[in-house]
Formats: structure tokens, sequence, C-alpha cells
């Protein structure tokens, strides 16, 4: 399971070459610039919320949030 946001970025795209669809479809499909999703996967800019969960639903896939176990959380 993904636990980091390079993690999560490197399954979306790994999704997106496996279905076959180039940066630039995905980027028109999403309605941003291809230059953002190259740049998103190249891990030198973080997407916005919205931007990640359109490219996340795009290429099949929900965001779903998750309560932690308050055991599980580290503690200060």
């Amino acid at each position: 399971m993904p636990n980091s946001s390079e993690d999560l970025i490197n399954l979306l795209k790994e999704k997106r070459k496996e279905l076959k669809i180039s940066q630039n479809k995905l980027a028109k499909k999403i309605d941003v610039a291809h230059t953002s999703v190259a740049r998103i996967e190249k891990g030198t800019i973080n997407p916005t919320l919205s931007i990640f969960i359109s490219m996340a639903n795009e290429l099949g896939y929900d965001l779903t949030l998750t309560k932690i176990d308050e055991n599980d959380k580290i503690r200060k």
C-alpha cells in the first residue's frame, strides 16, 4: 500500500503507462497543461488535491480516507 505522496504519484504514473495514455492526453482530460502532468510525475511539483483526485479518477481510482487507530498515531 502506498504510504507517501511520491508512492501515490508513482502508482498513478504506472497506471497511466499501463493504460497507454500519454501525459498530453491525460492533461487534456483533466484540463491542465501537459507540463503540469510531466512535472507532477517527475516530482518537481506537488499537485493540488483537486488535480490529484482528477488524475486518480481518470485513471480508474477513487480517493478514500480511513480513520487511523489512535494507537497507530505517532505520539509527540
